[in-house]
């Protein structure tokens, strides 16, 4: 992780030289290439809860629609 210091801050809002915006792109990169495998699983189980939860309420709407169960509010 870049290190988090008020002279880091500095240079991100002032206008970067290319030198200081590549020492931040690989200082990202480090940061960020060893996690990727974590994010994946995430964005993995993340899709996963997103696609149980559109079936559910598919199911609860075909219900509704057949008169088998009232709608909660």
């Amino acid at each position: 992780m870049p290190p988090r210091q008020p002279a880091n801050i500095v240079k991100i809002l002032k206008n970067a030289s290319r030198k200081e915006i590549a020492q931040f792109i690989e200082l990202g990169e480090r940061s960020t290439w060893p996690r990727i495998e974590i994010v994946r699983n995430s964005t993995c189980i993340s899709r996963a809860f997103e696609r149980g939860i559109k079936k559910l309420e598919e199911q609860e709407q075909r219900r509704l629609q057949r008169g088998h169960l009232v709608a909660v509010s």
